[in-house]
């Protein structure tokens, strides 16, 4: 099965993955906040997409008066585009890509060091723990 997962903000990161029985990661990257997803969506064709949802929290909203909170933003884009196009999408707490589930072995550390930003990091994060919750 064919999953994007979408780690959104100023800078969008996504990873690609073929989930089944094995875990295969096809491609990682970043687009300029929601520029590029639904040519991305379109191209990769997936049959689930996965986002980082955005909540604000009671201690944040002060730190966020007067932000146009470009993250809600891009979130509320990949919903529309992936209603649009019948896509199953799934938001996922934060939290869950810091899971003990991820593996710290040194494959996954190596990979993880590999990628160019946090946000394509934390998209294939997200991407290993919905495999090993969902997938398995």
């Amino acid at each position: 099965m064919r999953v994007l997962a979408i780690d959104p903000g100023q800078t969008t990161g996504y990873a690609i993955g073929e989930l089944g029985k094995t875990f295969v990661v096809l491609k990682t990257g970043t687009v300029a906040s929601w520029s590029g997803l639904d040519s991305l969506i379109d191209k990769e064709k997936p049959v689930l997409v996965l986002y980082e949802e955005f909540r604000l929290f009671w201690g944040k909203r002060t730190a966020l008066v007067g932000n146009d909170m470009l993250t809600s933003q891009v979130v509320g884009v990949i919903r529309y585009v992936c209603q649009l196009r019948k896509i199953t999408v799934l938001g996922r707490q934060p939290s869950v890509r810091n899971l003990p589930i991820i593996p710290r072995d040194d494959w996954m550390k190596s990979f993880l060091k590999s990628l160019r930003t946090d946000h394509e990091r934390d998209a294939v994060r997200h991407l290993y723990a919905y495999w090993r919750t969902s997938c398995k």
